[in-house]
């Protein structure tokens, strides 16, 4: 394995060059803030952050702005570059954008409250391609009744490809279904599943085996009494073997839901009592739904809207974003977060401001850096309007490695936790064939038993949930064997050497190509491992505004 260490960061490989992870200092790695040019009056708000797995990023709001640098105007659905720069190339004209899903072929899922997408009409629900386009094969159309809104907070894929969206409406497809529907791939209603709830589902969490647990304001489902939680069978029919929990509610039913990899299950929202016992907001329920008593954390009272989006991170510490300025009892406005038992991280100071702020959607890149989006007008002490990124303080680890029977993917540190893997094989690297689902292993996920030829490539795909109410989902992946990654940059400090150390079985050979762009590279040293770390540091790096750097293992 090869440790670089480089400005505070850190950066480990594996022999081929695999990326494992990066770690930094804690610190804001904002948007670039002469790039990114978001226009957030009062009013309108940024719900969700999606981070795609070339590096860039979706955002979607409400009546939000994002400006390029070439003057084009964005309106409430945009495509923003790594460094928070405007893609003018991603064009869609839509109203508001609630949730999104990046589907396993690479188009994209949006829900909010619309009529039409780039002038097509698409009631609330459409599908875009990976270029903005709209695919014209999707059929889903929702109408609004006289008492619903029409509107999906929740869009996920399933494994086998259709979809469960969850929310706000009474018809699908001119067809009676309230809460929750599922859709078969071309957007058509599925009529084998039929949940029968009788209001509004906010959230779900699909499990690994088929069944969902779902939260709302219905007071029965299935066919039978449950109020605000419960968990479907994968037909939609209710599970009797889930506790029906009761809940004080303080005011709107919960809105968040996110699923560990333990199969306990982590409850956001706004109430102050599950089932008698005080837990303001947030509490966690085993996998048979009865209250985890081990797990204490208080989320604070909020002023209206309760806890808006929770992130998992694969060391068991959880991302909170709500409206309330404390957690626990301590001030931490609008982003905290808690560790495994559910006590405060106070080592997470996220400085988050605004006049009657929340942060709606906080999301964990891959790197672990962590994506913040809402009503806000500063970040980390400097101003960011209603979206900013924060680097974490731990390391995000990852490792994807084939002994020539078995995949073990190691996840670990800031990395946003998966609720279920899949792994693909492609001879060419472009058509891809399904080897199978991960299991869950200590410190990640296995597939065993696998046969693939020496020269293939492998891909491990882990799927995350986030954005408002969880209600937008995509994955990370890792690629074996993997092209050199990036190890660092000088990010814009012109007067700062990068130095770092290269670790490695002795008698390797390492080179270490530079760039200005992240698409020119050229070897600036090529070097024998010794048998303890080999430094490097490219006095020429001051010469240039910013220089990328990465490491590559000769065989």
């Amino acid at each position: 394995m090869i440790k670089k260490t480089w400005l505070g960061m850190a950066v480990y490989l594996l022999a081929g060059g695999v990326l494992v992870g990066t770690a930094q200092a804690q610190t804001v790695d904002s948007l670039d803030p002469s790039n990114s040019g978001i226009n957030r009056n009062y009013g309108s708000s940024i719900y969700t952050t999606m981070p795609l797995p070339n590096g860039q990023i979706l955002a979607g709001g409400s009546a939000v702005q994002f400006i390029s640098s070439a003057g084009q105007s964005h309106t409430n659905l945009v495509r923003l570059n790594a460094d928070g720069s405007v893609d003018d190339s991603f064009k869609v004209t839509i109203g508001y954008v609630y949730c999104l899903a990046l589907q396993t072929n690479g188009q994209i899922l949006v829900g909010g409250n619309f009529s039409a997408i780039n002038g097509r009409t698409h009631n609330n629900l459409g599908r875009l391609n990976a270029d903005g386009t709209v695919d014209t094969n999707f059929t889903a159309n929702y109408t609004g009744g006289s008492t619903m809104s029409g509107i999906p907070y929740c869009i996920l894929e399933q494994p086998d490809g259709k979809i469960l969206v969850a929310g706000y409406f009474n018809k699908v497809n001119l067809q009676a279904c309230t809460g929750l529907c599922r859709l078969n791939g071309d957007g058509s209603l599925d009529t084998n599943f039929n949940a029968d709830a009788n209001n509004a589902i906010n959230a779900l969490v699909l499990q690994p085996d088929g069944r969902m647990v779902v939260e709302g304001s219905f007071t029965s489902i299935g066919g039978q009494l449950r109020t605000n939680l419960a968990r479907l069978n994968p037909d939609g029919s209710l599970d009797p073997g889930f506790q029906p929990v009761n809940l004080g509610l303080l005011g709107l039913p919960g809105g968040t839901l996110l699923r560990q990899p333990d199969g306990e299950i982590l409850m956001g929202g706004n109430f102050s009592r599950v089932d008698g016992l005080s837990h303001t907001n947030l509490t966690r329920l085993n996998a048979d739904g009865t209250v985890d008593t081990n797990f204490a954390a208080q989320a604070d009272a909020s002023d209206c809207l309760g806890m808006q989006s929770l992130t998992l991170q694969t060391d068991g510490r959880i991302l909170i974003g709500d409206d309330s300025y404390t957690l626990d009892g301590q001030l931490c406005p609008f982003l905290g977060r808690l560790n495994g038992d559910g006590g405060l991280d106070a080592g997470f100071k996220t400085n988050v401001v605004g006049n009657g702020g929340v942060v709606y959607s906080c999301a964990a890149q891959s790197d672990g850096r962590i994506l913040t989006a809402g009503e806000f007008y500063q970040l980390g002490g400097q101003a960011r309007n209603g979206l900013g990124r924060l680097i974490n303080t731990g390391s995000a680890t990852q490792c994807l490695n084939y002994d020539g029977t078995n995949l073990l993917w190691l996840r670990g540190g800031a990395s946003p936790e998966v609720w279920r893997t899949s792994f693909e094989v492609t001879p060419d690297g472009t058509n891809w064939s399904y080897l199978g689902d991960g299991s869950r292993v200590g410190g990640g996920w296995q597939l065993t038993n696998v046969c693939a030829a020496a020269n293939a490539r492998i891909r491990a795909r882990g799927f995350v949930t986030g954005g408002r109410y969880n209600g937008s989902s995509w994955y990370v992946e890792s690629v074996y064997p993997q092209t050199a990654p990036v190890l660092g940059t000088t990010g814009g400090n012109p007067g700062c050497q990068n130095g770092y150390n290269v670790c490695g079985s002795a008698g390797s050979t390492v080179v270490i190509d530079a760039s200005g762009d992240l698409l020119n590279w050229a070897p600036v040293v090529t070097n024998l491992l010794p048998s303890g770390p080999l430094p490097f540091n490219e006095p020429a790096a001051t010469s240039f505004s910013q220089r990328f750097y990465r490491a590559r293992l000769q065989p």
